[in-house]
């Protein structure tokens, strides 16, 4: 789909929905939105997302195994 310019930002409000289905809906969103636009950033404002993330311990290449990996 061509829409005859770039996207360099998406902003999403999803501010009035919460729960795990919600944010089962915010990653397909995310998904579909950086496949389809290749934006340089997305900016979700979610209360779902922001208490999933509360939670999340970051990892990166090179530290070894991300937390919780079990053989």
């Amino acid at each position: 789909m061509r829409l005859g310019k770039g996207f360099t930002k998406v902003y999403i409000d999803l501010s009035g929905i919460s729960g795990y289905r919600s944010l089962l809906d915010v990653i397909a969103l995310l998904n579909m939105y950086s496949t389809m636009l290749r934006p340089r950033a997305i900016v979700v404002k979610s209360g779902a997302l922001k208490d999933f993330a509360s939670r999340c311990t970051p990892w990166r290449s090179g530290q070894g195994k991300p937390p919780g990996n079990v053989e």
